[in-house]
């Protein structure tokens, strides 16, 4: 059974499912650097991978993680969030459209997705999380297949590393 997220996130609101209020307008200063790795089978296959810097910040047994992502769009970057939450991990995009998945191992989530033409209903379904904290960053991997208005769009795998910034480092 797939749980479904009722509302897409847009600046200020709360999360409909934990009821908390989101990391917004928090300014901190960037402390780790972050590799990030996707790769998604039904493609070419070819990995698109992403080196940046943003900030971590653990809280109340929460990791968080943020970081401008203008790989594919300089002109409109989207910020974006990473929270774990035990076996949960949320990734929250602003920009232009706002998305929000959610993955838990063996777990099926319904999540609207803006598009310039509407919304549609993307499904994830999580094969494997695997979360490794360490002092000031984290190691994560998500094994997911994902759906787009029922149809398979196939296998994907996210590879995040953030890791603590140097203080002379930087992108």
């Amino acid at each position: 059974m797939a749980k479904q997220v009722a509302d897409i996130f847009t600046e200020g609101k709360v999360c409909p499912q934990s009821g908390e209020s989101r990391m917004v307008g928090v300014i901190m200063e960037e402390n780790v650097k972050i590799s990030i790795v996707g790769m998604q089978e039904s493609a070419d296959g070819d990995a698109v991978e992403m080196i940046t810097t943003g900030q971590y910040k653990e809280k109340d047994g929460k990791l968080y993680l943020s970081y401008i992502d203008n790989l594919l769009d300089t002109e409109n970057p989207i910020k974006t969030l990473i929270k774990t939450d035990g076996d949960l991990v949320s990734i929250i995009r602003y920009g232009q459209k706002n998305t929000h998945l959610l993955f838990e191992k063996g777990v099926s989530h319904i999540v609207p997705y803006e598009t310039p033409f509407g919304y549609m209903e993307v499904i994830s379904h999580t094969q494997d999380v695997s979360l490794t904290p360490f002092e000031g960053g984290f190691d994560l991997k998500i094994d997911y297949q994902i759906e787009l208005n029922r149809s398979d769009l196939g296998r994907n795998q996210l590879h995040v590393v953030a890791v603590p910034l140097k203080k002379e480092e930087s992108i």
